[in-house]
């Protein structure tokens, strides 16, 4: 008869109500730093991705040659395409002088 003196529907409500409370506020904050704590990772993996990607760009332009300074006060060396040498070919790398001679004709038509 000594646990009559307290309905079981009411004991420890307010403590229990606190303590729901409390978690729940508990899972919010949980769940709101995870939240803020997934923005900041994903902003930081595209920032990363971005500067990779800004550094890719100029290093092949850099191996390319675009930075490279071209601005000389010294003339330039290169030829332009009309005063090259022509080609060489089979026929025109034999010497003149090693082939064999012409016999003359002396029959004049």
């Amino acid at each position: 008869m000594a646990n009559r003196r307290y309905r079981h529907g009411f004991v420890g409500t307010e403590k229990r109500e606190r303590q729901k409370a409390n978690r729940a506020k508990r899972q919010a904050e949980q769940a709101k730093a995870a939240r803020s704590s997934a923005v900041r990772r994903n902003v930081v993996r595209w920032v990363i991705v971005a500067i990779a990607a800004v550094a890719a760009v100029v290093l092949i332009a850099w191996i390319g040659g675009a930075f490279d300074s071209d601005d000389s006060d010294e003339p330039t060396t290169t030829l332009p395409l009309e005063t090259l040498p022509p080609a060489t070919t089979v026929a025109a790398s034999i010497p003149v002088s090693a082939a064999p001679p012409i016999p003359a004709t002396t029959a004049a038509p």
